[in-house]
C-alpha cells in the first residue's frame, strides 16, 4: 500500500519474520527493528481503519494503532 507505493526502493523480504520478533518477543528484538514493526503495524492497521473489510472492526483496529504508537514512543 502506501509504504509500497512512497518507498519502492526498501526490500522487505523478511517483513513478516521482523513484524512477528517485534510483538512476539519484544525482549529479544532489537530496537531499530521493533520500531519498524511497530510503525508498519501503525500504518497499516490505519489504512484499514479507513476502508474496513468485511468482519474488521473499525474500533479494534483503531486500538491497535493506539497500542503501536505507545509501543514506538
Amino acid at each position: 500500500m502506501a509504504l509500497a507505493i512512497v518507498f519502492p526502493f526498501l526490500k522487505l523480504k523478511n517483513l513478516r519474520d521482523i513484524i512477528k520478533d517485534a510483538y512476539h518477543n519484544p525482549n529479544q528484538c532489537g530496537a531499530s527493528r521493533r520500531l519498524l514493526g511497530y510503525g508498519i503495524i501503525q500504518v497499516l492497521a490505519s489504512e484499514f481503519s479507513n476502508t474496513p473489510l468485511p468482519g474488521m472492526p473499525k474500533e479494534g483496529l483503531m486500538t491497535c494503532v493506539t497500542q503501536c504508537k505507545l509501543h514506538m514512543e
